[in-house]
């Protein structure tokens, strides 16, 4: 189901994440679920408290057409996949992409990079990921200066590109 919209006077709880600087809170940063500005927005109120998500079902990153969803089928067309009645079904970008993505809505690289890997990390409760540091899982990508993988490193054994 959707989120209530922000309203002056019934703000719902987008006003909630804002004023509650305990709470940690997810977004998904492909420009289909939370429109550019309101993804700014999100960065600015809750900086260092968002975990970006890519909420991508099974098609991710196949070409447009038909799929299954829980017995459900869903259509994904421009990178958009949607239920019969034109719902959004779900994402079809990687936690990477939607990371480029939002750096591409003006989003800092340094806290776009931080909301995908330490935020989520710290939320799991897991201190062994989210950052590379002597005794963390080995599990990383490095990218050049326009951030174009390079290599994965998964498990401490690296997959070149």
């Amino acid at each position: 189901a959707s989120m209530r919209p922000l309203r002056h006077r019934d703000p719902g709880v987008i006003a909630a994440l804002f004023d509650s600087p305990e709470i940690t809170t997810e977004i998904i940063g492909d420009g289909i679920h939370v429109h550019e500005p309101m993804v700014r927005l999100a960065y600015r109120e809750c900086k260092g408290r968002i975990c970006l998500i890519s909420d991508a079902l099974r098609c991710m990153g196949e070409k447009d057409g038909k799929y299954n969803l829980a017995g459900e089928i869903i259509t994904l067309e421009n990178g958009v996949a949607r239920l019969s009645d034109g719902t959004i079904a779900g994402a079809a970008l990687s936690v990477y992409d939607t990371l480029l993505n939002i750096i591409s809505m003006g989003i800092p690289v340094e806290e776009a990079i931080f909301s995908a890997t330490y935020t989520p990390a710290k939320v799991l409760g897991n201190e062994n990921i989210g950052e590379i540091a002597e005794g963390k899982f080995a599990d990383f990508i490095v990218c050049d200066a326009k951030l174009n993988r390079r290599s994965v490193t998964l498990g401490g054994l690296q997959i070149s590109y």
